[in-house]
C-alpha cells in the first residue's frame, strides 16, 4: 500500500496490481456474515501474501477456530477451491473467476502497487509500459498481474528442481573425481614403495648383427618383482600411467641403466666395443621442462657417454607442432641415439621419418610374424632397408624367433639390419648377462 512517507522513499508503479478487497468464498452452506460457521473448516489462502495472513489475523481475533491450507499461487488457489480440497479460500472480492454468491465475507484493503527504489526508474517505465500496452482497466491489471505471479510460481518451481538437479550433478562430479583423486594417491603411494624397496628391476635383451654375430647394444626393458613372479609391464604400466608417474619411472630406469652400465664394461667382449643401451621414451616425458637438464646431470656423474644411451621413441599420439622434433634434434646434438620404435603401426610411418632425425629404425614384430609366407612384408622390409641404407641409417628387426626368419633376413643381403628376438634371447636379468655372452663366444 502507498503510505505519504513511503511515497517520497520509493518509487511507485502507475497502476495498482491489487485491488482493495479480499473475500471468504465457502464450499460449504454457510450464510454470508456467519463467520462462525468456519470454525473446524480449512482455509485455503495465498502463502506469503501479506493481506491474506492480515486477513486470517482477523478472523482469527474473532476467536474463530480453523485449520490453514498455504497454497504456493492463485491458480493452486482456485484448482483447490474448485475440487473441494479445502472448505473455504481467501480471494479477491473482485475476482470474476469465482462466482460472487459464495462470498461469506470481506475485508477492504487500501491498493497494492509495485514498488522499488529510485534508482530503479528505467525498470519502472518498463513496468508502466508493460501494462498501458496491455490496454486493461480497473480490476483487469490484477488478473494480469496474478496471471504473471502464477507463471513467475511455475518458473521458481522449475528454477528450483533445475538447482537441486545441478546440485546433485556437481555432488555426483566431485564424489566421483575425489574417489579418483583418492584412488591415484594410493597408487602413487604404492608407486613410491616400489621404487623405494627397489621392486622395479630391469632386464635387458640384445641387439645383434645377424652377419657376424656381434652384440651392438642391448634394450633395458621394465619389470616389477612382486612375490615370487617377475611381471612384464602388460600388469603394471597402465597403473604408472593413471598416477602420472611415468617421468619418474623414466628417471628411475637411467639411474639404474647408468649404474648398470660400469657392470657392462667389465664383461668381454663388451668392455672392448662400442655398445649402447636403449630404453623406451614417449614425448611427454621428453618435453617435461625438466628432462634435459636432469638428464645431463645424470650422465655427468657417471661413466656412460651420451652415444652409449639410446631413447627409442614411443608415441601412441600423433605429433602436434615441432616441439618433440626441437627435442630430438636437441638430443642428436648432444650426442645421444634415437630410434624410432614399433615402426609400421599406429602413428608410427614412412611420415615420422620426414618429421624428426633418428639413427635406428626399430620395426615392429608384426612385419616378422610369418615373413616366409607374406611377399608384402618381404617387400616391406627391403624397402625400408633401401632407404635406410641411403640415409645411412639402422634398421633392427624386432622379434626375430625362427631360424627360417634368420635365414630371409640374411638372404636381404643388406649390412644395415639388425636382430632382436628370442631367437638369439629373451629379455635376461643382469645377472645372467656374462653367462649369454659366454654361450655366444662359443
Amino acid at each position: 500500500p502507498m503510505t505519504t512517507e513511503h511515497s517520497t522513499e520509493f518509487l511507485y508503479s502507475k497502476y495498482y496490481i491489487n485491488l482493495d478487497s479480499l473475500a471468504i468464498y465457502t464450499n460449504q452452506n454457510i450464510a454470508y456474515g456467519d463467520i462462525g460457521g468456519l470454525n473446524n473448516q480449512t482455509i485455503g489462502y495465498l502463502k506469503n501474501d501479506a493481506n491474506h495472513l492480515k486477513f486470517i489475523s482477523l478472523l482469527k481475533d474473532h476467536d474463530v477456530h480453523f485449520t490453514t491450507v498455504p497454497i504456493n499461487s492463485y491458480d493452486e488457489l482456485i484448482e483447490n477451491f474448485s475440487n473441494k480440497s479445502v472448505d473455504n479460500i481467501i480471494y479477491s472480492a473482485y475476482g470474476e473467476e469465482l462466482d460472487s454468491n459464495l462470498i461469506i465475507s470481506q475485508f477492504h484493503f487500501a491498493p497494492v502497487y509495485i514498488v522499488t527504489n529510485p534508482e530503479n526508474s528505467e525498470f519502472m517505465d518498463v513496468i508502466n509500459d508493460f501494462f498501458e500496452s496491455q490496454n486493461v482497466q480497473g480490476s483487469g491489471f490484477r488478473q494480469l498481474y496474478n496471471k504473471y505471479f502464477n507463471v513467475y510460481q511455475q518458473l521458481n518451481d522449475i528454477l528450483l528442481l533445475v538447482l537441486f538437479s545441478l546440485t546433485c550433478l556437481i555432488a555426483y562430479v566431485l564424489f566421483k573425481n575425489l574417489k579418483k583423486y583418492c584412488y591415484n594417491k594410493r597408487l602413487r603411494k604404492k608407486i613410491a614403495i616400489n621404487i623405494e624397496k627397489n621392486q622395479y628391476l630391469l632386464h635387458y635383451q640384445p641387439l645383434i648383427n645377424p652377419r657376424n654375430q656381434k652384440i651392438v647394444g642391448f634394450e633395458a626393458l621394465l619389470r616389477l618383482k612382486e612375490g615370487k613372479q617377475i611381471l612384464s609391464p602388460y600388469f603394471f604400466l597402465s597403473s604408472i600411467e593413471q598416477a602420472n608417474m611415468m617421468y619418474e619411472i623414466t628417471f628411475w630406469i637411467l639411474k639404474q641403466i647408468t649404474a648398470d652400465y660400469s657392470y657392462f664394461t667389465t664383461l668381454t667382449p663388451l668392455g672392448l666395443s662400442d655398445f649402447y643401451i636403449s630404453m623406451n621414451i614417449s614425448f611427454e616425458e621428453l618435453s617435461n621442462p625438466l628432462f634435459i637438464s636432469n638428464l645431463m646431470t645424470l650422465v655427468d656423474n657417471s661413466l656412460i657417454e651420451p652415444e652409449q644411451l639410446c631413447f627409442e621413441i614411443v608415441e601412441r599420439h600423433k605429433l602436434k607442432g615441432n616441439e618433440a622434433e626441437k627435442i630430438i634434434a636437441q638430443l642428436r646434438t648432444m650426442g645421444f641415439k634415437v630410434a624410432i620404435d614399433d615402426f609400421g603401426t599406429e602413428y608410427s610411418n614412412f611420415d615420422i621419418l620426414e618429421k624428426i632425425e633418428y639413427d635406428i629404425i626399430k620395426v615392429d614384430k608384426y612385419f616378422i610374424d610369418n615373413l616366409e609366407h607374406s611377399f608384402i612384408k618381404n617387400g616391406f622390409i627391403n624397402l625400408l632397408s633401401t632407404i635406410s641404407q641411403h640415409k645411412n641409417k639402422k634398421i633392427i628387426l624386432e622379434g626375430v624367433e625362427t631360424v627360417e626368419q634368420l635365414q630371409l633376413i640374411n638372404q636381404m643381403n643388406s649390412h644395415n639390419l639388425y636382430i632382436q628376438g628370442y631367437y638369439y634371447a629373451k629379455p635376461l636379468p643382469i645377472t645372467e648377462i656374462k653367462y649369454f655372452l659366454q654361450k655366444m663366444n662359443k
